[in-house]
């Protein structure tokens, strides 16, 4: 799958599904069910199979949603030949008045940030989400995505779902500062 500014959607669908002998509902944005469809369809079976098939792998999760587009980053990034791991791009950790600042630099499509061990950037902090948020680049643009945090991600102190942002931009991921580094 290639990253465009189009394939990052603002709208969202809600669907359901029966899991368990239970209804939940799903909420996520159209490019990413875009997605997920289409590899129901390569495995050859309906969304909903499909789902609790990935549902199954990714076991009891609190944000299932949020699982999801984890998965669906991994998948995009393997079908180009990547994979998420600590290597590939440097992050310098500093202290600045009491709260860290990371300086990331990169050369990957993608970065996911948050708590999980299967991100590539894991912050020890308690403020953050899990899979909490990603910087894609795209169209030759960087782009910050929020993957449906709780606390939110924040530019300055503005609340923000999805953004183009260029080096320098400072960004704000439960108590860390972030910022895409220079060339």
């Amino acid at each position: 799958m290639t990253l465009s500014a189009d394939s990052i959607a603002l709208t969202s669908n809600r669907r359901s599904i029966v899991i368990d002998g239970r209804v939940t509902s799903i909420l996520l944005e159209a490019s990413y069910w875009h997605y997920f469809d289409t590899l129901a369809r390569q495995a050859g079976m309906s969304w909903s199979d499909y789902m609790r098939r990935v549902l199954s792998d990714v076991g009891q999760v609190p944000n299932r949603a949020a699982a999801i587009k984890e998965f669906l980053l991994h998948k995009a990034l393997a079908s180009e030949g990547g994979h998420l791991d600590a290597g590939g791009f440097m992050a310098q950790w500093l202290l600045k008045d009491e709260h860290r600042e990371i300086h990331l630099r990169t050369n990957r499509q993608a970065v996911l940030v948050g708590r999980s061990p299967r991100c590539d950037l894991v912050l020890d902090d308690e403020e953050c989400s899990r899979v909490h948020a990603a910087v894609l680049r795209a169209d030759e643009e960087w782009w910050l995505v929020d993957l449906d945090s709780k606390n939110g991600t924040w530019i300055e102190r503005k609340r923000v779902i999805r953004t183009r942002i260029e080096a320098g931009t400072l960004f704000r991921v439960g108590e860390c500062t972030i910022a895409l580094a220079q060339d």
